[in-house]
């Protein structure tokens, strides 16, 4: 079953109206969407954390990879470190439980014809990158043999952007990364009618039945429609319309 936005808001207006034309329901389509997408929202993050936290598998339909990502140098004034390497993301991975938006970051080497003396890369080089925070990173740099390195990279997330540890201004430049993460949403507004929505079937009854609910809230200051016709005999006084 492939979800389109169209989909979405359509299943949600008939359910307001029983299939019949309304004269009395007060919600415009992009204020319909609005509801969906802060239901949306919730169902998948909350879904997603479950799955986390008791090590269930994610559907792909939340999975995107980025490949190919080259690290670029950026300087920094009056700090003892005086270049830092990123990496930049497509989208901003969902914040989720011990932010394991991200899934997996895949360090591999650049192939080039180039000569690089002296820095003894591993043939073999390409390897997982493990997640690191700022108080660990400063215990690992405190360590002998521990610090982050070429051969024992590190990351930290600031939003859409990794920051690399273990390159420097000579290595950075040999290594390009492959980043599985979960995106964030995008709102139903920025997407074109046909458009499919990122959304597991398991969802797509509870996320139109609560989105419904909150309109018949906002329309008439009741979760239900208790005359079951939605047209203007429904003798409730609608609520103000949402502002989005």
């Amino acid at each position: 079953m492939i979800i389109t936005k169209d989909v979405l808001i359509s299943d949600v207006v008939l359910r307001l109206t029983q299939g019949k034309p309304s004269s009395d329901l007060e919600l415009e389509k992009s204020q319909v969407a609005f509801i969906i997408d802060q239901v949306r929202w919730k169902l998948v993050t909350d879904k997603l954390n479950a799955n986390i936290t008791h090590n269930y598998p994610i559907d792909p339909i939340y999975i995107r990879t980025d490949e190919n990502l080259v690290p670029t140098l950026v300087p920094v004034v009056g700090a003892p470190v005086q270049n830092k390497i990123q990496v930049a993301l497509q989208f901003e991975p969902l914040s989720l439980y011990r932010d394991r938006g991200v899934m997996r970051v895949f360090a591999s080497p650049i192939q080039s014809t180039l000569p690089t003396p002296n820095l003894q890369l591993p043939v073999d080089f390409g390897s997982y990158v493990d997640a690191v925070s700022v108080h660990e990173l400063d215990m690992l740099n405190a360590m002998k043999f521990s610090k982050p390195s070429i051969t024992n990279l590190k990351y930290r997330r600031e939003g859409q952007t990794l920051w690399i540890y273990g390159l420097d201004s000579n290595t950075y430049k040999m290594v390009q990364f492959s980043v599985s993460y979960m995106p964030r949403m995008s709102a139903l507004e920025d997407l074109n009618s046909n458009d499919p929505v990122p959304l597991t079937e398991d969802l797509y009854g509870p996320l139109v039945e609560g989105a419904t609910k909150i309109c018949f809230e906002q329309i008439y200051k009741s979760s239900t429609d208790i005359a079951a016709n939605a047209t203007s005999n429904l003798n409730l006084k609608p609520a103000n319309q949402v502002n989005v």
